[in-house]
């Protein structure tokens, strides 16, 4: 079918809602309007700030419930809101800013692999929580992930030496680091 996508994120205009509404995150609401105006697609932010409380009950010890929830489950109410208009919900993490560390820890963007770790770990809870809805359509990592912290390789040049040698007979021996790009 054809797809048409929108944001939606409860840490958003929570005193909006609530003046409007009187609900802080009117679920059914949104999801109402959101297929009223075509919508097929919701991009759901699973934290309600970068890097930051998640918007769903969770036992991982590194996680923190966002607070605002005051004890509602905004995942559950946003899935089962969207099952019954039929929207696809992907599910989009975000990180602590590039040079910021994943609140309580160390770790620090998506070279880390303590980082993947803790994503695989949320989609595992989450699919134990949420599996049985049939909008629940996948996870995505926020373009933040990739465009804010690029990996800038300083790490791997002893690794690329050795990769030059093997595949070109000789080691990498460059002054500059990492090698400046000659598409030509």
């Amino acid at each position: 079918r054809p797809a048409m996508a929108a944001w939606i994120a409860a840490g958003g205009p929570r005193h909006i809602w609530q003046d409007i509404y009187g609900d802080e995150f009117p679920a059914e609401k949104i999801a109402q309007d959101a297929r009223a105006q075509g919508l097929t697609d919701a991009l759901f932010f699973i934290q309600g700030a970068r890097g930051g409380p998640v918007q769903y009950p969770t036992k991982h010890p590194l996680l923190k419930m966002d607070p605002y929830m005051k004890g509602r489950d905004y995942t559950e109410e946003m899935l089962a809101a969207c099952d019954q208009v039929d929207i696809r919900v992907w599910l989009a993490f975000t990180p602590p800013p590039s040079n910021e560390t994943f609140p309580g820890t160390d770790i620090q963007g998506l070279n880390d692999p303590r980082m993947i770790k803790l994503y695989c770990d949320m989609v595992d809870e989450i699919a134990g929580l949420y599996g049985h809805h049939k909008s629940l359509a996948g996870f995505l990592p926020h373009e933040v992930n990739c465009a804010e912290g690029p990996d800038k390789h300083a790490d791997d040049r002893a690794e690329f030496s050795k990769y030059c040698e093997a595949e070109f007979g000789e080691p990498f021996e460059g002054e500059v680091w990492p090698p400046v790009e000659n598409a030509g």
